[in-house]
């Protein structure tokens, strides 16, 4: 989505995450913020630093990389499993059942909060680094189901409640999806995410016609589709249009739509986050393989509690039996504690309501 000329070229945390819900989880301080309150703490040279322009962004970002004050803590979720409350009441708590599962594990080298680091003034997660250090260009993709172990299993629910409750879009997001939602009627349609541009893994593009044939076996005679796509052609759909009443982002502005849109005041930023829930009131989710905003469909699915949380890609064939379905999906993209594309069923299933 190409900016308008008025957008406003940063953004914020705000605009995408309830501060609120969060904070009523953990304080959460800006940098300025951090800096006003550490200003005797700090070297100068940080305190002096532009952090709104690139080069005092970077003296932030050496600061955090500078373990001589404060432990650097590069545990990127695709090399570092953290084992809470420590390494060894893990292994002992698991031990019973041959150790922590490997497809928990994988390769990953756990690690755990020491008293010097919990005790420290400051931690410090550098990511998306450049240059000769530990981590070069280290990220913080990572599946959260599988982020840590642990050894008390109720305090893994509670980390997974917290996530649920405290980690989400704002009240608008929900809002303005509530009325697509309305219109065709929870659970009543079913739901695609069909990613056809800037995705880098080509081998998931194909007709519409190959993923109507791949999905047919899930859908009922005539159910309304909604398509949420970055596919600019009108046609594109028209495969999947001549079985199914197809409905995307812009229907919701006219009368194919019902008008339930028109004159909303939506956020430009905020339509994908939106789309995402009107994914999520589905009956049934298929979506685009290798991708993470396919993946979060999957998890707002299972908190919803929808009738159906099968995890489905429109690039994979399926036949409408569920178990031999779920081997479809595994078997081209297995449960493992590293892989971040596709949502582990636990994050949703071992909650406690």
């Amino acid at each position: 989505m190409k900016p308008e000329p008025s957008d406003d070229q940063v953004t914020d945390y705000s605009e995408f995450f309830e501060m609120s819900a969060m904070r009523a989880a953990v304080p959460i301080i800006s940098a300025e913020e951090f800096r006003r309150r550490e200003r005797d703490n700090l070297p100068e040279e940080l305190l002096r630093a532009d952090l709104s322009v690139r080069a005092g962004q970077k003296v932030y970002e050496a600061f955090v990389k500078d373990s001589s004050n404060h432990p650097t803590l590069a545990w990127s979720p695709l090399s570092h499993i953290v084992y809470f409350p420590s390494i060894a009441a893990v292994e002992q708590a698991f031990a019973d059942e041959g150790g922590v599962p490997k497809t928990v594990v994988h390769h990953r080298t756990p690690v755990e909060f020491t008293p010097q680091i919990y005790s420290s003034r400051y931690i410090a997660f550098p990511s998306c680094t450049k240059g000769d250090w530990v981590e070069d260009n280290m990220r913080f993709l990572g599946q959260m189901a599988k982020y840590g172990a642990f050894a008390d299993h109720q305090i893994a629910r509670a980390f997974k409640r917290t996530l649920r409750d405290h980690v989400h879009f704002p009240e608008i997001v929900f809002d303005i999806a509530a009325r697509v939602v309305h219109r065709l009627g929870l659970f009543r349609f079913s739901a695609l995410h069909v990613r056809r541009n800037e995705l880098q893994y080509k081998e998931v593009f194909m007709s519409a016609s190959q993923t109507l044939d791949n999905i047919r076996p899930l859908l009922q005679k005539g159910e309304p589709l909604y398509i949420a796509t970055d596919e600019t052609s009108a046609g594109f759909f028209d495969a999947i249009q001549r079985d199914h009443p197809v409905f995307r982002w812009g229907d919701f502005f006219t009368e194919k739509g019902g008008n339930v849109l028109k004159g909303v005041k939506i956020p430009r930023k905020l339509i994908g986050c939106i789309e995402q829930v009107i994914c999520s009131g589905g009956r049934v989710f298929a979506g685009t393989l290798e991708s993470t905003y396919t993946s979060y469909i999957f998890r707002l699915r299972g908190y919803v509690g929808t009738p159906n949380t099968e995890v489905y890609f429109h690039t994979l064939k399926y036949s409408g039996d569920v178990q031999r379905d779920r081997a479809v999906t595994y078997s081209k993209k297995p449960e493992k504690g590293q892989v971040y594309q596709t949502e582990h069923r636990d994050i949703w299933e071992d909650l406690i309501f």
